[in-house]
């Protein structure tokens, strides 16, 4: 089981940053679910959590942050570490 984790970083207005956050997320799920394997990485991945969002900065922009955790099962030969099985 390898930890997965990815973290959406955007510079939006205060009132649209939970949007944009929201589609980002939505795309990395999509993308994932298209391709479980991760090109034949992995035997499957699936979501584990996604955190609050952040927030950085003041003013009419700021660096709002979204961190989105996934677990990757795979089975590796020990002559082969790097080939999922």
């Amino acid at each position: 089981r390898l930890g997965l984790v990815l973290r959406a970083m955007v510079k939006t207005h205060l009132c649209t940053y939970l949007d944009t956050l929201d589609q980002i997320a939505k795309d990395v799920e999509i993308a994932l679910a298209v391709d479980q394997t991760l090109g034949g990485l992995v035997k499957w991945i699936q979501p584990e959590s996604i955190e609050e969002p952040e927030l950085d900065g003041q003013g009419d922009k700021v660096v709002a942050s979204l961190t989105m955790r996934f677990a990757c099962f795979y089975y590796a030969a020990l002559n082969a570490p790097d080939t999922a099985r």
